[in-house]
Parts: structure tokens; C-alpha cells; sequence
């Protein structure tokens, strides 16, 4: 798999085996993509417990709209998933951010005023905006849980925590 202009689309689904997965998530995966603009490339791959969907994009395509076009086809996807299936993540240039640190932030139920203001869409962008972060999964109720993978020897922690 080539890094650089592409995008990954990740499904785990733990103690599924890759015969399962592969019929009831990476099928499900590639022809929701199937049509994708600027796709030069569709790789799947299926291993015990996830899926991976890597699409290589032609140079002169747009990536942020591509991203923008693959989680709107991840959202869509998503509720047809089997039960137990992960929120399907987006990964940006390869599939090597699944060994990537993951800063994840929690907060109290119900939040506190300081944190009453944020929003799942406000979080996502903010962490998104950070450079090198690979992937903002913001989880649970608003906001209980944010999910950020980014490549710990591409990124400076000042970047990150300010």
C-alpha cells in the first residue's frame, strides 16, 4: 500500500474471525465505495477482528473532499453493519495509524458547565484541524469520549496539547 494520497477505511469488530469479516464487513465496505470519484485504487483487506479499505486516489484529486466523501459513505454503511461492529474510522494515508498512539479524552456524565458548550462536531474539529492527527472519532453521548490515532514520531506534543 502506498502512503501519501490516499485514504483508509477502518471496521474492527473484535473476536471475528477473517472469513466472517470479509463476508459481512469488507463486502459491505467495497461496494458502498464502489463509484467513488478520483479513486485510482481499492485494496481491501480482511484480518481477525477488522477490515481495512484502502483507496488510492489519482494526485490531482481534491483529498478533503475525497474524506468528505468516504464518511459520508462510512455513515451510511454503518447501521447495516453486524452488531458489535466499531464506528467505521477514516484513516488518513495508510493503515500503519492503527499502532499509532491514541490520546482519548473523557468526560463526566452529565459534563460540566466549563464543558457543557462542546459539541461531538466541535471537538471533531478541533482535534481534526491539528496537523498529522490520522483520525478524530468522537464516541458516545455529547461529547462522552474523543478518539484521536496520530503518528507519534510526526507530531510534536506542543502541537497537540498546546
Amino acid at each position: 500500500m502506498s502512503g501519501g494520497h490516499s485514504l483508509t477505511l477502518l471496521v474492527e469488530h473484535t473476536e471475528v474471525e477473517a472469513g466472517e469479516i470479509e463476508r459481512s464487513i469488507t463486502l459491505a465496505l467495497e461496494n458502498a465505495a464502489a463509484g467513488l470519484s478520483g479513486v485510482t485504487e481499492m485494496l481491501s483487506h480482511s484480518r481477525d477482528g477488522a477490515a481495512q479499505l484502502h483507496l488510492n486516489y489519482r494526485r490531482e484529486h481534491d483529498l478533503e473532499s475525497a474524506y468528505e466523501e468516504l464518511r459520508a459513505v462510512a455513515e451510511a454503511v454503518a447501521p447495516a453493519l453486524p452488531a458489535g461492529s466499531r464506528t467505521p474510522q477514516i484513516l488518513r494515508a495508510g493503515g500503519s495509524e492503527m499502532r499509532s498512539p491514541v490520546f482519548v479524552a473523557a468526560f463526566p456524565d452529565p459534563p460540566t458547565p466549563a464543558r457543557s458548550h462542546l459539541t461531538n462536531d466541535e471537538l471533531r474539529s478541533r482535534y481534526a484541524a491539528v496537523d498529522q492527527v490520522a483520525l478524530v472519532e468522537v464516541a458516545g453521548r455529547e461529547p462522552e469520549e474523543v478518539l484521536i490515532r496520530y503518528r507519534a514520531s510526526e507530531i510534536n506534543d506542543n502541537e497537540l496539547f498546546g
